[in-house]
């Protein structure tokens, strides 16, 4: 057994290696889709309850700063 385990020494350090790095790698992704189903759930309601009031205050604001009448471009004389 021992003879065994020093021959395959770089095949049983390479098999757990990549045993290793697929674990790895699959609780990042799964921690990762956690938080983006976080974000987007939370970016939905940040938009319509904060965002877009700004926006749409910002913008009545923009047209009330417009002229209600306007006068000839050219001046006639």
């Amino acid at each position: 057994m021992i003879g065994y385990v020093y021959l395959n020494k770089d095949a049983i350090i390479k098999e757990q290696k990549d045993a290793l790095m697929k674990s790895i790698s699959g609780q990042l992704a799964s921690q990762l889709v956690k938080q983006t189903e976080a974000l987007t759930g939370n970016m939905d309601s940040m938009f319509s309850e904060k965002i877009k009031p700004e926006m749409t205050l910002q913008h009545n604001n923009q047209l009330k700063a417009f002229p209600k009448q306007t006068g000839p471009a050219i001046p006639m004389r």
